[in-house]
């Protein structure tokens, strides 16, 4: 070598490359398939590459006094050194935890996978590197391959965000990847080390002025997508949906509740409260794909937590969009994740959790951002975010969804909300898991079922008071008056009253029956209705009262006539609910005259039939099914018409098969804890 000193145009080249390729495989290593803004995947990328460098360029600086004064080839070493910092950098890649996995997890094997394989692999890199130097040809087929190596890693970057953020799993894509390789090796191996420098320059610019576009871009089209018309009928339509909130959680529901809620009680004293609202399904997916597109769940769908909503289905949200309303939703459950397409419609779709990995780039843009990286808001921090959004756009014209994930499992209140009552030793302050209870592992006594309830009580206090929060703010901002606001929840909670318990597995009253409080602008009066309505009306009430024309189906059925105090002119209809949580097990509840009708169909069996008359037995506990067959077979009619109806819908709306996704590794492990899948 001409020039055998650390500030060589070699051992420079060599820390760009490397700082490249650290860079690259620090975003790799950390599935950038979950990341849906382009920018940022590609700043942490850009963040570890920089890093990278100045360590590599200082550490160079500090080892050159001492090894030029050593028979050390320099550029050898430059590169065996950039190894052992590349392996540093990426010290939270997924290859200590293989090796852990093989070797062993003890003390002595965590040092040799810590410091004496690092230690290995420069002392191989550092001989290796001596004799490709000391072969022109081999040292010119290396740097070539390196140089492609390059190109393919940004190329496989791309392709991977490209391939979760279109939801191709497709073999043309594959394919179209695999041509674009063979294309690059092709090309780059025709050409001379000189052009590949300057290739490999040129891109690497391109790639960062392509990152910085792309977050001016992004942020443009945030800014358009959050234009608004200022000229509607009602101005502000929050939607608040508390995940798993029965009914009688509530004071103003129950009036014997020990637990009571004063921040929800008030607010329904503004509004028309609905003592009989029924969910469409026992638990979220269905139950929200309903109340957004106003369809049952035998219409949409969405039945099982790896269906897609179609895009053949107009949302609330897209028909307010397309109104000129901001649409925004903000919340909190992994079942509700974006892939699953109820984001359809929403400027924004701010939904937790979120996962952002724990490489070198990301752990540093988390220490300087730490706001953007957010990953599992409790109800208060979501409160807080709800109302930061509401005074940045309280002078437009939104819809904002909020959806609060407590009192869903796990019940973790924060301490304050316990009450005085004392927790059984066997018990913490805190229920993680329902699967325990589910599968007869954990068989928990009366006291403990009572202590379950309290942390589930718990939990709706802390609801109540972050409600309050919410609408103090919504006052204090002048946007209360004039406002619709509707507050309910997707589905309620089972304690043992069929002997169950959560929610999910059953279609009575406890996990259908929730509360549905509807504040009107300007309104200061309180008027109660026991009329037994679907949260999936919600959809053509909106816009009604917004006074935005869509085309009338079967099923959606608006609440606006009795929100006009014009009860004579809405028709009650039989309320179906529908749990097919799995495919093997159907569960259909039908409340229609004061009767409601359970059928309960598992695999090719003949399906088990109730009847209860509802205002002699509320709680469901005696069938009379046996004993009024003219009631069940009313049922079945109306189911009849129901399965015709829904089918010409399907075929109408083409959802004839049904879209399913392939759901990534974090999405997979909270839906286990959560007890969704297993």
């Amino acid at each position: 070598m001409k020039n055998n000193t650390f500030c060589s145009k070699e051992i420079i080249n060599v820390a760009f490359i490397l700082s490249v390729i650290c860079g690259l495989l620090d975003s790799l290593l950390e599935a950038p398939s979950e990341f849906y803004s382009m920018s940022f995947l590609l700043f942490p990328t850009i963040i570890t590459s920089i890093c990278y460098f100045i360590s590599y360029s200082l550490l160079l600086l500090c080892f050159n006094m001492f090894l030029n004064k050593k028979d050390i080839q320099k550029l050898p070493a430059a590169i065996s050194l950039g190894i052992l910092i590349e392996i540093i950098f990426l010290k939270y890649s997924p290859l200590p935890n293989y090796l852990s996995f093989i070797i062993g997890t003890g003390l002595w094997q965590k040092i040799a996978i810590f410091f004496l394989c690092p230690l290995v692999v420069v002392v191989l890199t550092y001989y290796s590197a001596l004799k490709i130097v000391a072969n022109e040809k081999l040292l010119s087929l290396c740097t070539k391959s390196i140089y492609i190596i390059t190109v393919i890693l940004l190329e496989t970057l791309i392709f991977l965000w490209l391939l979760r953020y279109n939801d191709y799993y497709n073999l043309i894509k594959y394919c179209f990847y695999l041509f674009v390789i063979i294309i690059t090796i092709s090309f780059f191996l025709k050409r001379n080390e000189g052009f590949l420098k300057k290739t490999i320059y040129f891109i690497c610019l391109a790639y960062i002025f392509g990152t910085f576009i792309s977050f001016i871009g992004e942020n443009i089209h945030r800014y358009y997508n959050s234009a608004s018309f200022n000229n509607h009928k009602i101005k502000h339509i929050i939607l608040v949906i508390d995940d798993t909130l029965r009914a009688d959680a509530l004071s103003c529901y129950n009036r014997k509740a020990k637990v009571k809620t004063p921040n929800i009680d008030n607010f329904s004293k503004d509004s028309f409260l609905f003592e009989n609202a029924i969910s469409s399904a026992s638990w979220t997916l269905p139950a929200i794909a309903s109340i957004m597109t106003g369809f049952p769940p035998s219409v949409h769908v969405v039945t099982t937590v790896n269906r897609k909503l179609s895009d053949n289905f107009q949302t609330l949200a897209e028909r307010l969009q397309k109104a000129g309303y901001l649409t925004s939703a903000l919340g909190y459950n992994a079942v509700l994740n974006r892939s699953i397409n109820i984001s359809q419609g929403f400027s924004e779709y701010n939904f937790f959790p979120k996962w952002y990995g724990f490489s070198f780039g990301k752990d540093v843009l988390k220490k300087l951002f730490s706001q953007l990286f957010i990953s599992k808001p409790s109800t208060e921090k979501l409160t807080d975010m709800a109302i930061n959004w509401l005074k940045s756009n309280k002078d437009k014209d939104f819809f904002l969804w909020l959806h609060y994930f407590d009192p869903h499992l796990p019940y973790s209140p924060p301490h304050k909300y316990l009450t005085a009552k004392k927790k059984p030793p066997s018990m913490d302050e805190s229920l993680i898991s329902r699967d325990p209870i589910r599968f007869g592992k954990f068989k928990p006594n009366q006291k403990e079922k009572e202590w379950i309830k309290t942390l589930y009580k718990a939990e709706v206090s802390y609801v109540d008071d972050n409600f309050g929060r919410l609408i103090n703010a919504l006052k204090n901002l002048n946007l209360y008056d004039n406002s619709l606001i509707i507050f309910t929840s997707d589905h309620g909670e089972e304690f043992w009253e069929h002997n169950g318990f959560e929610h999910g597995h059953t279609v009575y009253n406890e996990l259908l029956k929730v509360p549905l409080l509807i504040k009107m602008p300007h309104s200061i009066s309180q008027k109660i209705l026991d009329i037994p309505v679907s949260t999936s009306y919600l959809m053509p009430t909106i816009l009604d009262q917004c006074g935005i024309k869509y085309e009338k189906e079967n099923f959606f059925k608006s609440l606006s006539p009795l929100l006009s105090s014009n009860i004579t002119s809405y028709n009650k209809e039989p309320i179906i609910s529908i749990n097919v949580f799995s495919p093997l097990r159907v569960q259909r509840a039908i409340t229609f005259n004061g009767f409601k009708y359970i059928s309960v169909k598992v695999e090719k069996n003949k399906p088990t039939e109730e009847l209860y008359n509802l205002a002699d037995d509320p709680l469901e506990k005696h069938s009379i099914a046996d004993i009024f067959p003219e009631k069940v077979e009313e049922a079945k009619r109306i189911f009849t018409r129901f399965d015709k109806t829904s089918k010409e819908l399907r075929e109408k709306y083409n959802v004839i098969k049904r879209e399913e996704i392939s759901l990534n590794k974090n999405v997979i492990r909270e839906l286990k804890t959560l007890g969704y899948i297993h």
